[in-house]
């Protein structure tokens, strides 16, 4: 059970942006935005969650099995993703692509802190033990100056992951198989990278 406090706010915008500012000092960190999109399925305008109580990495053997028992353990809020070779824990696949980044296929966690935006509020649900931090983080949240929200001015030097004559030739052979009918549907990707950069996460969000 968590501790709920909940806070008016003015300006829903202005108090995203501080959030994220105020957010970047955790290490592990969740942001949902509707963007102000309003549907009849709309309910919240955004969501964060912050520091991680227990979390569960898995790679694709029996990742969706470690997933629910960690779910089931938890009773509670969970964020997180499932990563595109999870597919190879449904089926007898494998993947054999350059993986520079090193993520774990999949990444979930229990949040110390959500903030939930809705209807001009914000809900604070705070494990019990930090109930203490929330008139403390309200504070610091509105004391986080929008104008330290930049783009990095740092040239960015985009590299691809393979050259065009290459990529070329792939969808060439990807192209005989579908008019063979060994395949129907192809989902190639290219991928553009940069390396050794340093960037200002909110600013570029």
């Amino acid at each position: 059970m968590r501790t709920a406090y909940r806070y008016p706010i003015k300006d829903e915008v202005s108090f995203k942006r501080q959030l994220l500012l105020w957010a970047q000092d955790y290490g592990e960190v969740a942001w949902l935005d509707s963007n102000s999109h309003h549907d009849r399925y709309s309910k919240l305008e955004g969501i964060l969650a912050v520091g991680a109580a227990t979390s569960i990495k898995a790679e694709p053997k029996r990742a969706f099995i470690k997933l629910r028992e960690f779910i089931d353990l938890a009773e509670d809020w969970v964020f997180g993703y499932l990563s595109y070779d999870l597919k190879n824990d449904l089926e007898n696949l494998s993947s054999t692509r350059y993986d520079g980044l090193g993520f774990p296929d999949l990444y979930f966690f229990v949040p110390k802190k959500i903030i939930r935006i809705e209807d001009g509020f914000a809900d604070f649900l705070y494990l019990p033990a930090l109930h203490k931090e929330i008139l403390t983080d309200i504070e610091e949240i509105n004391s986080q100056k929008e104008g330290l929200i930049s783009p990095t001015h740092n040239p960015i030097r985009i590299r691809m992951r393979m050259f065009k004559e290459t990529y070329y030739d792939k969808v060439r052979r990807l192209l005989q198989h579908i008019h063979r009918g060994d395949i129907y549907e192809v989902n190639f990707c290219q991928e553009f990278y940069a390396q050794e950069t340093d960037i200002d996460p909110v600013g570029i969000y």
